[in-house]
């Protein structure tokens, strides 16, 4: 288990690290509100992969293909592998964010909206399908406390492209 604790505090510190100084430039300061917001969005994906990680449970070899990992078993493999993706795309986006801001490149932000869709098209289609299955959510359990975050970061998102687009877009 220290692995993991390690893992995490070393992650949390570098994004920590990264987001403190990106925070006091210079450059971050002149950044108008949906480009902030497109920002915040970027790094509301390191908390949830660091939950993923967090179900890293370290095995010892002898390690075999769809059976046993240095994670753990196949879905634990799985899901920490999704958690350091998800960290990764959430530092990426929030500094593409700042990038495309100050070029204001149409292209570019375009970019950004397809990489969010393309990304988060899974999870969204997986939330809706549970949903129409079953509206009283009992089947989601645990997870439908996530619910209220979702909606909250949803509107982070879609705030956060439709002022930044106002800029890019004439």
């Amino acid at each position: 288990m220290s692995v993991v604790i390690l893992a995490i505090v070393f992650t949390s510190l570098v994004i920590g690290s990264w987001v403190i100084i990106r925070f006091k430039s210079n450059t971050f300061r002149s950044v108008t509100l949906g480009w902030k917001l497109l920002w915040l969005s970027g790094l509301m994906f390191v908390p949830g992969g660091m939950i993923w990680i967090m179900k890293w449970q370290p095995l010892s070899g002898p390690y075999m293909v769809g059976e046993k990992y240095p994670f753990g078993n196949y879905v634990n493999a799985w899901e920490v592998s999704m958690g350091f993706a998800f960290v990764a795309f959430g530092v990426l986006f929030a500094e593409a964010s700042i990038l495309v801001c100050k070029s204001k490149n149409r292209l570019s932000w375009v970019g950004l909206l397809i990489s969010w869709v393309l990304l988060m098209f899974p999870h969204a289609l997986i939330g809706v399908t549970f949903v129409l299955d079953d509206p009283s959510l009992a089947s989601l359990g645990i997870s439908a406390n996530a619910i209220p975050f979702a909606v909250i970061w949803f509107l982070i998102v879609f705030s956060g492209f439709v002022l930044s687009g106002r800029e890019v877009i004439p």
